[in-house]
C-alpha cells in the first residue's frame, strides 16, 4: 500500500511541513524506518532519534503539533514530509487501520463449510460463516455476521452475538455466552472446569468440586490467544463490555471483571476475584482468590495481590502495596546499602 502525505493530511486533519508529494510504502519504528517508509514520534526524544539518522530516516513522519517549534528548526530534505497532528499515537493507529484494511483477505461467503458439523437443533444465522472442521453443538445460537474460523468447537447451548469472530482452534464449553463484536484469538478456551478440589476422608484423596455455572462475555471484548476463562461453580464468570485480555491469561472460576479492563499477558486470577471498571493489570500479575480490585486501580507488572485494592490505587510489588510507599522503601534501602561501609566502621569503633 502506498501512503501519500497529501492524502494522509486530509484523513488526519494534519498540517504538513515539507513535501505534500512525499510517499511511503510501509510503516516502521523511528529507529528502523527507511526513507520509503512512514514513522511517528510522540516526544522530543523520539524526534531527536529521527533527526540523528539523517538521509536514512523515514520519509513521512507523524508528529504532535506540540513539537512544531522544534521541528521548524530543522531544514527538511526534499521529498520529506512531517505531518503535525493533535496526537501522534492516535494518528498512527488510523494509518495502521488503513493498512490493515488493505491487507485483509476477502471475507469468505456466508455459510457452513462442508467439513463442519452443525447439530440440527443449532440456530445459525444465514449471514454467519462456519469454517472447516468446526463443530456447533445442540441448541447453540450463532448471530448475524459471525465468523468462526477453522477447527473451532462451540458447545451445547452456547450463544455468540452478532459480528463476533472466533479465530482458529477456539473452544467454547457448553452454555458459554459471547456478546456482540467480540474477538477471541486462537486456541483460547472459555468455560472449562474451575480448579476446585477438596480432601475427602472417605476416599482418602482429593474430590473434584462440580462447576455447574458458565462464562458470560460482554460486548466489544477481545480475548488473546491461549487464554483460559473457567466457568463458575454456580452463577457466571463475567467479563464486562469493552475489556481487553492479552495472551496466556488465566481467569479463575467465578471472577467478576468490569468494563474496559486491561489485562496484560500471563496474568493469573484465582477464583472469585472481583475487578472494577477501568482497572489495568500489568504482565504476570497474580491475584489471590476472593480479592477485590477497585475501579480505576493500576497494578504494576509481576505484582502479587494478596489483599483488596482500593479504587484508583497504584500498587506494585509482592505483596502489592502503594507505589509511593514501595518506592520510598526502595530508596531507603539503597541509602542503607550506600552507607553500609560507614555503619560497619562505626560499629567496629564502638567495639560491637
Amino acid at each position: 500500500m502506498i501512503l501519500s502525505a497529501d492524502a494522509l493530511a486530509t484523513t488526519l486533519n494534519a498540517e504538513v511541513l515539507g513535501s505534500r508529494a512525499a510517499t511511503a510504502r510501509g510503516v516502521e519504528s523511528v529507529e528502523r524506518a527507511r526513507p520509503d517508509q512512514l514513522t511517528f514520534v510522540r516526544d522530543a526524544r523520539n524526534w531527536e532519534k529521527w533527526t540523528s539518522r539523517g538521509a536514512a530516516a523515514a520519509g513521512i513522519v507523524l508528529a504532535p503539533v506540540s513539537l512544531k517549534d522544534e521541528i521548524i528548526k530543522v531544514s527538511l530534505a526534499p521529498g520529506i514530509a512531517v505531518l503535525l497532528v493533535a496526537d501522534a499515537d492516535l494518528a498512527m493507529m488510523t494509518v495502521l487501520g488503513l493498512m490493515e484494511s488493505a491487507q485483509k483477505l476477502p471475507r469468505p461467503g456466508p455459510g457452513v463449510h462442508p467439513s463442519a458439523m452443525v447439530h440440527p437443533s443449532a440456530q445459525v444465522d444465514p449471514s454467519a460463516i462456519i469454517g472447516p472442521e468446526c463443530t456447533i453443538g445442540p441448541d447453540a445460537k450463532i448471530g448475524a455476521e459471525v465468523l468462526i474460523k477453522e477447527r473451532c468447537s462451540v458447545g451445547a447451548s452456547c450463544t455468540i452475538g452478532d459480528c463476533s469472530t472466533l479465530h482458529p482452534g477456539v473452544v467454547l464449553y457448553a452454555h458459554t455466552q459471547v456478546g456482540q463484536r467480540v474477538i477471541v484469538h486462537a486456541n483460547a478456551v472459555l468455560g472449562s472446569d474451575g480448579f476446585g478440589y477438596r480432601f475427602d476422608p472417605a476416599k482418602g484423596g482429593l474430590a473434584k468440586i462440580p462447576h455447574v455455572g458458565n462464562v458470560m462475555i460482554g460486548d466489544d471484548v477481545e480475548i488473546g490467544a491461549n487464554t483460559c476463562i473457567d466457568r463458575a461453580k454456580f452463577g457466571s464468570t463475567r467479563i464486562g463490555d469493552g475489556t481487553k485480555i492479552d495472551n496466556l491469561v488465566q481467569i479463575g472460576h467465578g471472577c467478576q471483571i468490569g468494563r474496559s479492563v486491561v489485562i496484560c499477558g500471563q496474568v493469573g486470577l484465582a477464583g472469585s476475584v472481583t475487578i472494577g471498571d477501568g482497572v489495568m493489570l500489568g504482565g504476570q500479575v497474580g491475584v489471590a482468590d476472593q480479592r477485590q480490585i477497585g475501579s480505576g486501580a493500576m497494578v504494576a507488572a509481576q505484582s502479587g495481590v494478596e489483599s483488596d485494592i482500593p479504587p484508583k490505587s497504584r500498587v506494585i510489588g509482592s505483596p502489592a502495596e502503594d507505589m509511593k510507599v514501595s518506592i520510598g522503601k526502595l530508596h531507603m534501602l539503597n541509602k542503607l546499602l550506600a552507607h553500609r561501609s560507614a555503619v560497619a566502621k562505626l560499629f567496629k569503633s564502638l567495639g560491637e
